[in-house]
């Protein structure tokens, strides 16, 4: 039987959008076996969640296709929502890793706008690309009907970002805080569509330089009227 909608919601955002509270961990894996038991459950629910969705995504389903046992799963997980926020946090991190090098060599005046650009997008669609269940999972699969919020590792990046475009002598935006959003919003929406959503007979590699070409103009165009925070 399906968990009423509702349901779902208040638990999707208590697990997912927020960091699981230090008591939703039942037990912390030291050992090596313990990580590859945890390896294992992370991996199986994300290819439960493919391939069946996530309503039918039981704790049962996710630990017979891990090869371990129900109870096993629960010393780790107390419900298949804290194992999606776990999923949701290995991506974060590596995706925050990938926009770290991105935002270094934006700040370096030396390096182009659309060079520094088109370094992010191929290392995030590679990323996807690399794990390519677990991100299709999060951009797709998991309900949408709970509003995605940032955590703070990603307002620090985004408040960088916004430093970064007030010191780049060669940056013509009007207003850089709302620039700074659009910029961020666009890079995770279009990254998603060109890894999980873009036509298959579009080349990849042509779709990222049309993107570098238009968030660049937008960046660098012809000088705009400074905002005030300029």
């Amino acid at each position: 039987m399906f968990e009423e909608p509702d349901t779902i919601e208040k638990r999707v955002t208590a697990h997912v959008l927020q960091k699981p509270p230090p008591s939703t961990a039942r037990r912390i894996p030291r050992q090596q076996r313990a990580r590859f038991t945890v390896a294992a459950i992370l991996e199986a629910a994300a290819a439960v969640i493919d391939e069946e969705g996530w309503p039918q995504a039981s704790t049962n389903r996710i630990a017979e296709r891990a090869g371990v046992s129900i109870g096993s799963l629960y010393q780790y997980f107390p419900n298949k929502e804290a194992i999606l926020a776990q999923l949701m946090e290995h991506h974060r991190t590596a995706v925050h890793r990938v926009i770290a090098r991105s935002l270094d060599r934006l700040a370096d005046p030396s390096v182009a706008v659309d060079t520094a650009l088109r370094g992010l997008f191929e290392d995030l669609i590679q990323l996807h690309r690399d794990d390519e269940v677990v991100t299709r999972v999060l951009s797709i699969h998991v309900p949408h009907h709970v509003p995605a919020e940032r955590d703070s590792e990603d307002n620090r990046m985004i408040h960088r970002l916004e430093e970064i475009l007030i010191l780049r002598p060669d940056v013509t935006i009007r207003d850089t805080a709302a620039a700074t959003h659009v910029l961020a919003t666009a890079t995770e929406a279009l990254t998603r569509w060109i890894a999980h959503e873009a036509p298959e007979q579009l080349d990849t590699p042509t779709l990222v330089d049309e993107i570098v070409t238009m968030l660049s103009g937008y960046i660098t165009g012809p000088s705009q009227t400074r905002g005030n925070n300029r």
